[in-house]
């Protein structure tokens, strides 16, 4: 408790950000992490892997741009400030041990950036704010660092589920006007607009991110299940896939526990991500029905996943799509909303 407060005060972040909440969940996240931390390393471990093997093919390495850095645990720091002239690690703010290892390396360069370019505008919203400000909100795409010619490779890095979490806690406790189903479109809009920006680099592009979030009673019934590859047709992107223990038995109460698959990705300029459907109504997320027996949907990861694995299953991933992508079409069937914001964010 006294290492969460003290790293609750001495990690510097901006106060709109403090306000939302992001400083609370990033020193959440690192005090899960010590507890978890066996059950974590296969997950850290795949992530990095799958960083490096969307490197390895590259013809220039000037810039990498990596998104959703937080405390490095998942950030193949080294190898990555080896191979580029320069990283910039970019996220709402940096944690004491993440400022530390970034000053090991001449050509690393840290940037607090609100990866949403939206927080100003929530904490913004008058009380009387409505459902269509709400929605004129979530439209709004990020643009920084688009224009930079330098950069060759940027990650998404753990991110995407995270992104909505903040602000929609905050919009759900303090514009009580604002409807769960209204906050949840606007959680899924954040994430759909953060395709959206990857996408829009022109460079390659690497996603790791949830795909399937699961969390099982002690006799392993599933109790809730959200299925964000689906919704945003991710599988058919993946070159990578696996498990992670996020809270194994013992973190939850009664028993629970909870795992995420996770997916890496790889995007190219020419991959438009499909819009979001504008009505809120509908299934909710978690009770979609995963994809038909047809689709491109990964086998069920299980094993370790080697550095060479990673690297031979990108090479397939890049070998196969040097025609441009077709646009991905909106999910098939009614509008999904993304469900309660969860209260930590997940990596």
């Amino acid at each position: 408790m006294l290492a969460e407060l003290w790293a609750y005060f001495a990690t510097p972040c901006r106060p709109a950000l403090r306000r939302l909440g992001y400083l609370r969940e990033a020193v959440a996240i690192a005090a899960r992490h010590r507890r978890c931390r066996a059950a974590w390393q296969p997950h850290l471990r795949h992530t990095r892997d799958a960083l490096l093997a969307a490197t390895d093919r590259l013809e220039r390495r000037r810039t990498a741009l990596i998104l959703g850095s937080g405390h490095l645990l998942d950030v193949p720091l080294a190898e990555l400030a080896g191979r580029f002239d320069q990283v910039l690690l970019v996220d709402a703010l940096h944690p004491a041990a993440a400022r530390r290892q970034a000053r090991r390396y001449g050509n690393v360069r840290l940037i607090e950036h609100d990866l949403t370019e939206c927080a100003d505008a929530v904490l913004a919203l008058p009380k009387q704010a409505g459902e269509t400000d709400l929605a004129e909100l979530g439209q709004r795409s990020p643009q920084r660092f688009l224009d930079d010619a330098g950069i060759d490779f940027v990650a998404s890095v753990n991110l995407l589920s995270q992104l909505p979490l903040a602000p929609s806690q905050w919009l759900l406790q303090h514009r009580p006007r604002l409807s769960d189903a209204a906050v949840n479109t606007f959680a899924l809009a954040l994430m759909q607009r953060h395709l959206d920006y990857l996408a829009a680099f022109p460079c390659s592009a690497c996603l790791v991110a949830d795909a399937e979030q699961v969390t099982h009673d002690r006799a392993g019934a599933t109790l809730e299940r959200t299925d964000l590859a689906t919704h945003f047709r991710l599988d058919r992107l993946a070159y990578l896939s696996w498990w992670w223990e996020i809270a194994p038995p013992g973190e939850l109460p009664h028993g629970a526990y909870a795992r995420h698959r996770v997916i890496a990705c790889r995007l190219q300029k020419n991959i438009a991500m499909s819009s979001l459907p504008r009505c809120s109504e509908g299934t909710p997320l978690e009770a979609r029905q995963p994809p038909n027996p047809g689709s491109q949907r990964l086998a069920e990861p299980s094993g370790y996943i080697s550095p060479a694995q990673a690297k031979a299953n990108y090479q397939q991933a890049t070998d196969s799509r040097d025609t441009p992508a077709t646009r991905l079409e909106p999910p098939v069937g009614p509008s999904a909303a993304y469900g309660a914001p969860k209260k930590e964010m997940n990596g």
